[in-house]
């Protein structure tokens, strides 16, 4: 499991109550970790398990100056490779990927981070914790409250949860996960449903921990269905 190593003893701790007759270990890998590579994977990481993954549309990658090309490593905890943190969670905002970390963790049904539409919630495996309210939300087919990417005139970093404020400076959402990329940056925020989903057609003007922000088209649609389709 590749989870973001502030949440690791939290969710170990959290899993292992689930373990009940199994034969079961959950702990943390020392010996390996996660490196996240923008563009050409490096020769030097040939051998090690490499997970490409998707990106953000080719004019928003642009905008933020990023190369074509994402994935993440598992690579030795000793092996010395270069690696930009903040410009991968920028990417992965672009991608429309939200990353739950610190103070974001259970703050948000699975369905108001878009989880649904990236592959991170099941509505078929069984069991788990809290699927009344999060089955309750899929089947009624109404979401208050949508993520919509964003991108900032300036290389800031917002913490997740920081205030999103609207072009009146009125609260209008906060930030799930950010990341920063030359001179500028990317989050995905959670907004309203209905104005997540005006952001997807036209820009919409925001300000995040005092630096503007306007908002970009996701690389996917709201409409899970459709997508299937």
């Amino acid at each position: 499991m590749l989870i973001d190593a502030v949440n690791a003893e939290r969710l170990i701790k959290r899993l292992r109550m689930y373990v009940l007759r199994s034969k079961v270990a959950i702990e943390v890998d020392d010996s390996r970790r996660a490196v996240g590579i923008l563009g050409p994977v490096p020769e030097a990481l040939e051998g090690v398990p490499v997970f490409a993954l998707s990106e953000g549309r080719e004019e928003v990658r642009a905008l933020l100056a990023l190369p074509q090309g994402r994935a993440i490593a598992i690579v030795p905890a000793d092996m010395p490779v270069s690696a930009d943190d903040r410009a991968f969670r920028a990417a992965s905002a672009a991608a429309g990927e939200v990353w739950i970390s610190g103070a974001a963790s259970e703050a948000f049904v699975p369905q108001a981070a878009n989880l649904e539409l990236t592959g991170g919630v099941s509505f078929t495996k069984g069991c788990y914790t809290g699927q009344e309210v999060v089955s309750r939300v899929e089947h009624i087919g109404r979401v208050s409250r949508r993520a919509a990417l964003a991108v900032g005139e300036a290389p800031c970093d917002p913490a997740p949860m920081t205030e999103v404020l609207d072009d009146r400076g009125n609260p209008a959402g906060v930030v799930i996960c950010a990341g920063a990329a030359g001179s500028k940056a990317a989050a995905l925020v959670q907004l309203s449903a209905e104005t997540a989903l005006q952001a997807g057609k036209a820009p919409l003007s925001l300000s995040i921990a005092g630096v503007r922000f306007e908002t970009r088209p996701l690389p996917y649609g709201y409409d899970r269905s459709a997508q299937a389709a």
